[in-house]
């Protein structure tokens, strides 16, 4: 019997897919990139698109404890 794939495992997947989508539009629209500029756009990408800095939901963004960034928990802490 085949078991389907939960649902956080299908969200990894499609992040790995358009990371690598971006990877690959970059090498196009640059050439000559080098490996570190290449994995620099991407990360750029990753914390920059449209929805990133808000956790891509609706509503107000909250930190967890033990995840995130000390800068990122201090933001979060600044707009309660």
């Amino acid at each position: 019997m085949e078991t389907r794939p939960s649902g956080v495992a299908v969200a990894f997947e499609l992040l790995e897919v358009a990371t690598q989508m971006i990877e690959v539009r970059y090498r196009r629209d640059h050439p000559g990139a080098s490996e570190p500029s290449v994995r620099a756009e991407v990360q750029r990408w990753l914390y920059e698109r449209r929805g990133a800095p808000n956790g891509d939901a609706p509503g107000r963004a909250r930190v967890l404890a033990g995840m995130g960034d000390a800068a990122h928990r201090g933001a979060a802490a600044d707009s309660d």
